[in-house]
């Protein structure tokens, strides 16, 4: 790579005339204008004016799931129905805490002055053109995670200043078209799962700081790949400022390195959020036919639909150096199936006891495990038919 600052490129010269606006590691200003861009260009459909068409299916969802559960939240939840943009603008709002960390960390893995070779150019350069490119990444996310989410339990990511539930209705009443599905029952189906998320959520103490510590956890893991990053702004100096238009694809993004320490803190977290969704998913189960009817098409459907897997869980999954997958609501759910199978409800909600109670994923594929360490009995003990 050339020795000429970067300072002397006319892409980054004319950036940092414009961009430099020292807020810190992400420019969020950047990230709103791409992520609306995104959605504009997936179409925007006002939200539904009047009465939530999810409110009552919610309030019924509480009752049910926290009488299955014995989970209570502190206050009932509330229930915000938002268009694609809305959901861009409040997801960008209330995951600041986590995607500020992210740049920060970002920010710290680049070299310092005195590092040898061009570093303390690359250095300086990052200062001012690495918020512009987070907040582009970040836009970009976000904006098409906003053209296919469904609600806030989307994702296993914590909401700053939110005590409840959020739907698309945009995106809902499309899936319900693509699908075949009756769109009334679609959102009461949602509601249900979504409920059954958020009352593990809002009704174990420990459960919200614990998950957020996870993730992050898995951020302070990530070590990125300078060269790699040195080559990327190579390519957007030779493409200019269409290259920065035309959005990040997951390949585009900052590489970031496979190391012992980031699959030990994914090893945690995946941990987490099998066992939560799990644990919603046996709730909802038991719940559905007296809240949806028959739920088992809807069930298909959505199965169906979360196998293809969309642009922006992989870009975040991508950025967040996550590893998150489909396979981890089959395994949660198995293994809450055995432990209540085998001791009943009451012994399988230890795992909300507290941290030290909650499976390992070795434990997750080996229920017994779980059981001989927590329970302390029935390593020996066979499962009885499903």
């Amino acid at each position: 790579m050339s020795q000429q600052p970067f300072g002397d490129i006319p892409l980054f010269r004319e950036l940092s005339r414009i961009l430099a606006s020292g807020e810190g590691p992400l420019n969020l200003e950047i990230a709103r204008q791409v992520a609306l861009a995104v959605v504009a260009q997936a179409g925007v459909a006002s939200a539904p004016s009047g009465p939530s068409p999810y409110a009552q299916a919610v309030r019924r969802s509480e009752e049910y799931v926290a009488g299955y559960s014995r989970l209570t939240p502190a206050e009932p939840a509330t229930v915000a129905v938002l268009d694609r943009a809305g959901w861009a603008t409040a997801t960008l709002t209330e995951w600041r805490w986590l995607l500020e960390h992210l740049a920060g960390r970002f920010g710290e893995q680049m070299p310092g002055p005195g590092d040898g070779g061009g570093a303390a150019g690359l250095q300086a350069m990052m200062s001012q053109i690495g918020p512009l490119l987070m907040g582009i990444q970040t836009g970009t996310v976000i904006g098409s995670l906003a053209s296919v989410a469904l609600g806030a339990y989307d994702l296993p990511v914590p909401r700053d200043g939110r005590s409840g539930l959020l739907f698309v209705d945009q995106n809902v009443a499309e899936a319900a078209r693509d699908y075949g599905i009756e769109l009334d029952a679609l959102r009461r189906w949602l509601a249900l799962h979504h409920t059954a998320r958020h009352v593990v959520a809002a009704g174990v103490p420990w459960f919200g700081r614990y998950l957020r510590g996870l993730l992050l956890e898995v951020i302070d893991s990530i070590e990125i790949d300078v060269s790699g990053i040195e080559r990327r702004l190579i390519e957007l100096q030779e493409g200019g400022m269409e290259t920065l238009g035309s959005g990040l694809g997951a390949g585009d993004l900052l590489p970031i390195a496979d190391t012992a320490r980031r699959r030990a803190a994914n090893r945690r977290l995946r941990a987490l959020v099998a066992l939560w969704e799990g644990y919603a998913l046996r709730c909802a189960d038991a719940i559905a036919p007296a809240l949806v009817g028959e739920p088992a098409r809807i069930d298909e459907a959505m199965t169906r639909r979360a196998v293809a897997r969309d642009e922006g869980e992989a870009l975040l999954a991508r950025l967040l150096g996550l590893d998150l997958d489909r396979s981890l609501q089959t395994m949660g759910r198995t293994f809450c199936a055995a432990i209540v199978r085998l001791h009943g409800p009451e012994q399988l909600n230890r795992v909300w006891d507290a941290p030290d109670n909650l499976p390992t994923l070795q434990e997750l594929r080996d229920p017994f495990a779980w059981i001989e360490r927590v329970l302390g009995d029935g390593s020996d003990q066979e499962l009885p038919p499903a």
